[in-house]
């Protein structure tokens, strides 16, 4: 089986794995609950050897959206050319196997018969929709609010130590920026109170004055 490059792929069972960060990117559509302004999905971009990840909320899971997230990635952190996600239309069309081509990258694609092969976003998939529950819970928001909350799970997944990573945060190991525990704790808090944007911002604003 060919790429839409040509190019032949890795065998599905062997396992592909980065050993520097940003060298493997690992990316997949999530469903949610129909949220404001129409947001529909999650695109979740996961570093493979760092675990980082961002988080980008979508109204509809297009190949434009993920074109443009590779893009805003890449100008950020540099071109990944190793990157890793399931066959769906909005993955596998002419769009992305130019810009492969133009990147010299290559696209190695998963199937419906062997899930486990993108098993290391289908972690981070199950991570974002338990957070996203419990802070919405937490918190007494609508189901429909979860892009609120959204970028304080990215923030929290991402400070969190790994014990894969010798005690370091993802955000430490992919940028070598020192984390924090704030944002990480929220997921942990036990104390109901509401949430609001102002709220957010708040403990967003927080976390960047003690991490200076």
């Amino acid at each position: 089986m060919a790429t839409a490059t040509g190019k032949i792929p890795r065998p599905l069972g062997e396992t592909l794995r980065a050993t520097k960060p940003n060298e493997q990117l690992h990316f997949d559509f999530l469903s949610m609950a129909e949220g404001a302004g129409g947001l529909k999905y999650v695109l979740v971009l996961k570093d493979n050897m760092s675990g980082y990840v961002e988080l980008v909320a979508c109204v509809q899971a297009t190949s434009d959206e993920v074109y443009q997230s590779l893009l805003d990635w890449f100008k950020r952190f540099g071109v990944v050319r190793q990157w890793v996600s399931d066959q769906g239309a909005h993955f596998r069309n002419q769009v992305f196997a130019e810009l492969q081509r133009a990147l010299g990258a290559h696209h190695h694609f998963t199937t419906a018969y062997t899930p486990w092969a993108n098993g290391t976003v289908e972690v981070v998939n199950r991570e974002v929709l338990k957070a996203v529950k419990a802070l919405l819970s937490e918190r007494r928001l609508r189901v429909e609010d979860w892009p609120r909350v959204l970028p304080v799970v990215q923030g929290a997944l991402n400070q969190m130590p790994a014990d894969r990573l010798n005690g370091k945060s993802p955000l430490t190991a992919f940028t070598a920026l020192p984390g924090g525990a704030q944002l990480a704790s929220i997921l942990h808090s036990r104390e109901a109170v509401t949430t609001t944007v102002d709220w957010v911002d708040t403990q967003v604003r927080e976390h960047l004055e003690t991490s200076v």
